[in-house]
């Protein structure tokens, strides 16, 4: 599996609030939102039967970059290896 990783340590602390929330991808659904009130949360995207899906991993910097990547690769492990999507909701 190819990975994109765009997203470091350094360039995760620089990001800045914004008027209205913003992702910046790291690669493969995982990207940060940053929030205008200045919180970062991981949070994982992926289309599933003509639907997109999103979990939350946490907030930054309670789950560090490594963290954050190691969550997403378990749970797009479990979504391709379980067409029930919902019982992965609370999981991770």
């Amino acid at each position: 599996m190819t990975k994109v990783c765009a997203l470091t340590d350094s360039k995760i602390k620089s990001l800045k609030p914004k008027e209205k929330p913003y992702q910046v991808f790291d690669g493969l659904g995982l990207y940060i939102e940053v929030m205008p009130s200045g919180l970062k949360y991981w949070r994982v995207k992926k289309m599933i039967h003509g639907r997109v899906v999103r979990r939350s991993l946490g907030r930054y910097p309670l789950v560090r970059l490594v963290e954050a990547r190691i969550k997403s690769e378990n749970l797009q492990r479990d979504w391709i290896q379980n067409a029930d999507f919902e019982s992965t909701k609370m999981k991770y």
